[in-house]
């Protein structure tokens, strides 16, 4: 059976499971599966973690259906992303679930048929952008998820993986994570807390509703870590010049404090070099040849490699 027959036989047995647990009685059912959306790994790094579907019961009710892919393995806990999109959940926060199996690695959730996947163009509008945060910083407050996870280390851990396995890494690379790495020394010398967090960014991992209501999707990179990781995932993304990174944090944060302002860029920068490696092992590791892993990561290296050749990287690294 290939990959994609795989998944979406896992997709149609966890659906199956999870309509056999509400059902009156054993007859059997129909269920029809199809293609939520289309995979991209570039521009943007959108449904690669999984195959999404949508499911239709004999009731004509839909779900929402994710089956992991096995390379996902390679970046994301699956334990700790599961338990994190229930927990999001029950706080309100994400889309219901109705069933998470990790033997099989697939999410059964609600459908949001009312909901628009969020854009940076969405991230335009104060309101939507505001109730965004809110909800990032609402789920901060609920339980820890039992992992801990620092972008630097995983830098560390993706940066092995991709000389373990061969990969193609830009001739850079070791400057860029010896100057990464030197902001690791500056934050925990600061000291850092750690709470409950989404962990990415990207603008595709959220979702506008009527009235502008936000939720939050796809909780594959969630764990407990410093909140201002996860604002900063969330400022490269989208703040493009500096002006507009100061007023992200201040709305995120209700004031600007220069020093927790240079910790969130510092960490944005993490953030793409974490990304740009990630994108490199798929690319040499993942059999799924039609995805463009390393267009994304070459992007994300640009991105981090102009910030740290910024004057304003080693002034930030002083000002923590």
């Amino acid at each position: 059976m290939s990959e994609p027959d795989q998944e979406r036989s896992r997709a149609l047995a966890a659906v199956t499971a999870a309509w056999a647990e509400q059902a009156s009685d054993a007859a059997p059912v129909q269920i029809v599966l199809e293609p939520a959306f289309a995979v991209l790994a570039s521009p943007g790094w959108h449904g690669v973690d999984g195959v999404h579907f949508k499911a239709t019961l004999p009731d004509g009710t839909r779900r929402h259906v994710k089956a992991m892919h096995d390379d996902a393995r390679h970046y994301v806990d699956l334990g700790t992303a599961f338990l994190a999109a229930r927990q999001a959940a029950s706080m309100g926060i994400g889309p219901a679930v109705e069933r998470g199996s990790l033997a099989d690695g697939v999410l059964v959730m609600a459908d949001l048929a009312d909901y628009r996947t969020g854009t940076l163009d969405k991230l335009r509008d104060p309101d939507t952008c505001l109730a965004l945060l809110r909800q990032r910083q609402a789920f901060q407050k609920g339980p820890k998820l039992g992992r801990a996870v620092s972008v630097f280390d995983e830098i560390r851990r993706f940066h092995a993986a991709c000389r373990e396995a061969g990969a193609a890494l830009p001739p850079d690379t070791d400057w860029l994570v010896d100057n990464v790495l030197d902001a690791e020394k500056a934050i925990l010398a600061a000291g850092v807390d750690l709470v409950p967090a989404h962990g990415d960014g990207n603008a595709s991992n959220f979702m506008v509703g009527p009235d502008r209501h936000v939720l939050l999707v796809d909780w594959d990179r969630a764990a407990d870590m410093d909140p201002f990781a996860d604002l900063g995932s969330f400022m490269v993304e989208a703040a493009q010049q500096e002006p507009e990174a100061r007023a992200l944090f201040e709305l995120a944060h209700g004031a600007m404090d220069e020093a927790l302002f240079a910790r969130t860029m510092l960490y944005g920068v993490a953030d793409h070099l974490r990304w740009g490696l990630i994108g490199t092992l798929l690319a040499k590791v993942s059999p799924r040849t039609s995805l463009e892993f390393l267009k994304y990561a070459s992007w994300r290296y640009f991105h981090g490699r102009q910030a740290v050749r910024d004057p304003r990287f080693a002034e930030r690294v002083r000002r923590i």
